[in-house]
């Protein structure tokens, strides 16, 4: 008998350490079928067997002694039960699912903003290029409660936590701007923060550019919201795949938030304040500039997401001073060349344009921008291309090659004028006679090539100077007449030479000095057979 009791009381103290230890170790995991806890359910199934075991040996035992004990054994077994009840109840109440999450935590982020001092992000301020693969901002991540075990104990129960204790988060971010780039390889990017599950955003301003190389969800203030984002602003430029806002690219709760934002590329659910939004939600009071961009997924809201005019922005006392700045930034070979303030609606002249470095055998341009009426910041980058080594008229021998080609350094925006002439002289056969103009290249002189008409006798080329016609050296490369000209607008004309009198009078010559060789050579001969019949 002493044997059975010393077992039951050996249980009841195992079963109490098991409670206390099950107490401590519980931890909020979404993850509830975890290693940790099925092999604490395991061994409390155990225990349970153990204990069903030993009073089935203490009831043999009872049997066999009589009635002697059978209030003790009742009380044992009463109490038993009741320890089995608590273990079952424990189970149950541990079994939590994701949806009871979220009446575990409380998320108190909207209370009490100002005096709040943890959980909060204030006056911050990024002017530095951020980039990630997934939930990137600005100043912040993702707003959001992590459930998994913290090596840091930041959650975990006590022994005295009840299966109804509520967690209790703030996260806040207020009065902070963003001025950086913010670049996410996949979803979620925003000025002030990527993902936000919870919290609250307030007095904040997205003004640096937010673009996705392959994901969705790109917003100005954030890239989803679950949460409060109110009296925000974004100027910035935005680019990804599928929903893009100037606030959210998804949210639910947007209040008294305005935008003046470009989209640069888009897919699918685009607006100037959010690209969509939760069917349950609280938007009100957001206005924004933009002919282009309704409010919300493409239609704008009276009193939710409703545009107005710039006029109208800029009377809000409260609007950030950068809905008033405008600025084109030149850029070549990744250096800012300069930069032009202007005012919204305002245009700048050609001759404000900056000059464009030079870089060896290329030429450079600007990329295309129309700069009149602009309404938006801009940076426009020099591109450089190389350069047309040689320009070709428009015109063409027999419709097959052209007449003039011109050695330079051309752009392909470059046009060579050819203009055929008319022209007489009394004493010169002209086969033709052109004006040619050449485009500036920054060169003094150039090298023509002329292709004539086939068939033509010895051609000269002379060029105009000053009214005066002299004629210039040129030389055959095939079937073009190539030679050199001086500026960039020349008239020239080509004669035909005819018969060459110079090779004439050469073969002449030639021919005499070969004549009165032979003559020569045949009078020695004759001379020596005379000396021979002499001695003979």
């Amino acid at each position: 008998m002493v044997s059975a009791l010393d077992i039951m009381d050996d249980m009841l103290d195992e079963t109490i350490d098991l409670l206390k230890y099950i107490s401590s170790q519980f931890v909020s995991d979404t993850q509830i079928a975890d290693d940790l806890y099925q092999k604490t359910k395991e061994e409390l199934f155990t225990s349970i067997g153990d204990m069903s075991q030993s009073l089935s040996v203490f009831m043999n035992d009872m049997n066999e002694s009589g009635n002697l004990i059978m209030d003790d054994m009742q009380s044992l077994s009463d109490q038993l039960f009741k320890v089995m009840n608590l273990m079952l109840a424990i189970i149950s109440d541990l079994n939590i699912d994701n949806e009871d999450l979220e009446n575990l935590v409380e998320d108190v982020s909207a209370e009490d903003i100002d005096n709040s001092t943890e959980g909060k992000v204030s006056n911050s301020r990024n002017l530095g290029s951020i980039e990630g693969d997934i939930n990137v901002g600005g100043i912040a991540g993702a707003m959001s409660l992590e459930l998994k075990f913290d090596p840091e104990d930041d959650l975990k129960f006590g022994v005295g936590t009840t299966s109804n204790t509520v967690f209790q988060t703030r996260a806040i971010i207020s009065s902070s701007i963003n001025e950086g780039n913010v670049i996410s390889k996949k979803n979620n990017a925003g000025g002030i923060v990527g993902s936000m599950d919870l919290g609250y955003i307030k007095d904040c301003i997205g003004a640096g550019p937010i673009e996705s190389l392959d994901g969705n969800y790109i917003g100005g203030i954030a890239g989803i919201s679950s949460s409060p984002i109110v009296s925000s602003y974004a100027k910035c430029s935005l680019q990804g795949g599928n929903y893009i806002g100037g606030i959210a690219g998804f949210g639910k709760e947007i209040k008294d938030c305005y935008t003046l934002i470009k989209v640069n590329e888009s897919r699918a659910c685009v607006g100037a304040i959010a690209g969509d939004i939760d069917k349950v939600n609280k938007i009100k009071g957001n206005y924004f500039v933009n002919d282009v961009i309704h409010g919300i997924d493409s239609i704008s809201y009276a009193e939710k997401a409703e545009p107005i005019d710039y006029e109208a922005l800029i009377s809000i006392e409260s609007l950030p001073s950068i809905f008033l700045e405008f600025q084109l930034t030149f850029i070549a070979e990744e250096e800012i060349i300069k930069t032009i303030d202007f005012k919204y609606g305002e245009s700048i002249s050609e001759n404000e344009l900056p000059e464009i470095p030079l870089k060896d055998g290329y030429y450079g341009k600007w990329e295309d921008l129309n700069i009149s009426n602009l309404t938006f910041d801009a940076e426009i980058r020099a591109v450089y291309v190389p350069y047309v080594t040689i320009l070709e008229s428009e015109e063409k021998r027999n419709e097959v090659l052209p007449i003039i080609l011109v050695e330079g350094k051309f752009t392909d925006d470059d046009i060579l004028t050819l203009i055929k002439e008319d022209a007489y002289s009394s004493e010169e056969d002209i086969l033709e006679q052109w004006n040619v103009v050449i485009p500036d290249d920054g060169e003094d002189s150039h090298i023509i090539r002329y292709y004539p008409d086939e068939g033509k006798g010895r051609l000269g080329v002379y060029i105009a100077n000053n009214g005066v016609w002299k004629k210039t050296d040129a030389e055959w490369d095939g079937k073009y007449l190539v030679f050199e000209i001086q500026g960039s607008n020349i008239l020239f004309r080509v004669i035909d030479g005819g018969i060459n009198l110079g090779w004439i009078w050469a073969a002449a010559i030639a021919a005499a000095v070969l004549i009165l060789i032979v003559i020569a050579v045949m009078a020695g001969n004759k001379h020596r057979k005379h000396r021979n019949v002499k001695s003979g």
